[in-house]
């Protein structure tokens, strides 16, 4: 079973995923992939990467259809070594949703329109649930100002800023996760993590899909 955490910054979806690694789930997802899978991702998305570059995005975007890609290689292999459980700590409805928040924006965006609805397309099938997680707007606020990432992408931007950015994904979060469950019946679960700790959200998410994790 594959399930994948999403949600606004600052949300908890790390340390959760952590937790959930305790209880014998394998983590994975966008960030940290084996550089031979980038590289393999990068060639066979060739096509898409050179509909970025005619439209002008930028080099993240570049990364994120070689990330997404890799990403398909990884939970591959997992299903090969016959994994009971894999979590995604950020995959393919976070970078599904990073597209809808920031390409949209470009000219030309209609040309990786194709390669969007294949990877919503693979991704319906390959997802057993996405677990929704979220905040009160000013706890997250805090959590991002408290914590300690070397270069955070938030620490030149302004509350305001923050919070304009946490909405307009929330609303990108809206159209990807039905695309994604609608499509293949993937279950969605949502959770409030304002006041309970990673491992007990990590034991509801566990509950909740608690035949997929276990394998009966």
């Amino acid at each position: 079973m594959v399930i994948e955490l999403v949600g606004p910054a600052g949300v908890g979806k790390s340390a959760v995923a952590a937790e959930l690694t305790r209880l014998g789930v394998v983590r994975t997802g966008v960030w940290g992939l084996p550089p031979l899978l980038l590289a393999r991702s990068a060639v066979a998305s060739l096509a898409a990467l050179a509909a970025i570059w005619r439209d002008g995005g930028r080099a993240s975007a570049a990364k994120q259809v070689v990330r997404l890609g890799a990403l398909e290689q990884r939970v591959a292999q997992l299903a090969a070594h016959r994994a009971r459980a894999v979590v995604l700590d950020e995959g393919p409805v976070f970078a599904l949703t990073w597209f809808r928040v920031f390409s949209d924006q470009w000219p030309g965006n209609g040309r990786l329109a194709a390669w969007r609805r294949g990877a919503t397309e693979r991704w319906a099938e390959a997802l057993g649930a996405v677990v929704f997680l979220d905040a009160p707007d000013q706890l997250l606020l805090r959590r991002i100002r408290n914590r300690t990432k070397a270069r955070d992408v938030f620490a030149t931007m302004t509350d305001a800023e923050i919070l304009e950015l946490q909405a307009a994904y929330r609303a990108a979060f809206a159209q990807v996760i039905p695309a994604i469950t609608g499509a293949s019946g993937a279950r969605l679960l949502s959770l409030d993590t304002g006041h309970a700790p990673a491992d007990q959200l990590a034991r509801q998410v566990a509950a909740a899909f608690a035949e997929g994790l276990h394998g009966d």
